[in-house]
């Protein structure tokens, strides 16, 4: 049987930083491509249960780190 249920709320912040040069990858048989760059990727967040008195906050943003991240855009198919 389920346990009781508390409305409950979520705010975060996500900060993504790009580094370094972009990276171009196509594979023009397969349809795709890919432009890239390295990234730095950070979080924060505080979550609270109001009815049980409950917030758990994360760490600073500025102590989060990432091990790989990655932002770009990508086309494939028919959008090729």
């Amino acid at each position: 049987k389920p346990g009781p249920a508390y409305r409950a709320s979520l705010d975060f912040t996500l900060r993504w930083t790009a580094l370094g040069e972009a990276v171009n990858y196509s594979q023009p048989k397969l349809k795709y491509k890919l432009a890239f760059r390295q990234a730095k990727c950070q979080l924060s967040y505080t979550a609270r249960i109001p009815s049980r008195g409950l917030v758990i906050t994360s760490d600073p943003i500025d102590t989060s780190d990432s091990v790989f991240a990655m932002m770009g855009t990508g086309r494939n198919g028919v959008y090729y």
